[in-house]
Order: C-alpha cells, then structure tokens, then sequence
C-alpha cells in the first residue's frame, strides 16, 4: 500500500522592501527561488497546456534526477501555498486557494490599518 504523501505546513515567502522590486517582479519568481520558480513556471504552462499533471509527468520536464527531485519540491511547495490541488484520478490541476488565502490577508490588513 502506498504511504500517502507529506506536505509543507507551512511555506515561507520572502516578500522584498523595495515596492518597485514587488511590482516589476514576477509573482512567480517573487513567490519561489531562483530554480524552483524556473520549475513552477514549467509545471504551470504543462497544466495550461493539456489540463492537468501527473505524478509521471515529470519525465517529460526533467532531463535528469536532479530535476526530478526539484520538480516533487516544487509540487509540494505548490500544493501547500494553494496553488495546485488533486483532481479525482489523483493529478494536479490549478487551484483558486492561493488567491482566497491572498484575500483574506488583504482584508485583515485592512481591517487593522482602518482600526
């Protein structure tokens, strides 16, 4: 029986000082480091092309183990902030929790700044 897949708790995102950086920068790489944003980029444009992705997907992205490791860090990190989720026979599909999570901490904010 296979053993049921670990995902982060939590993810951190290293937001930058500068507000011209955070406007100019790609919410991608803004979100991801340098190689795992490259992968992300790469996951998301499999997912826009043919609708979802598998777990078996990746032979056709990774040219080597090295990216195969990157690419299940990548998914994971995905699936933890929200942007990706299961669909039924177990592939990945874009999810919309990333940008509800994003709201909400919109409205926090604003509910402190206008207290």
């Amino acid at each position: 029986m296979p053993r049921k897949r670990k995902y982060p708790e939590r993810v951190s995102i290293s937001i930058p000082y500068d507000i011209v950086e955070v406007y100019e920068t790609d919410l991608i790489d803004l979100i991801f480091p340098e190689k795992t944003a490259w992968m992300a980029k790469r996951i998301i444009d499999y997912i826009k092309k043919f609708g979802f992705i598998g777990r078996d997907d990746w032979k056709e992205l990774c040219n080597n183990e090295a990216e195969h490791k990157l690419f299940n860090r990548t998914i994971n990190k995905m699936v933890s902030l929200g942007m990706l989720k299961r669909a039924k026979g177990g592939e990945f599909i874009l999810s919309e929790e990333f940008s509800t999570k994003l709201g909400v901490l919109i409205q926090k904010w604003e509910a402190i700044r206008k207290k």
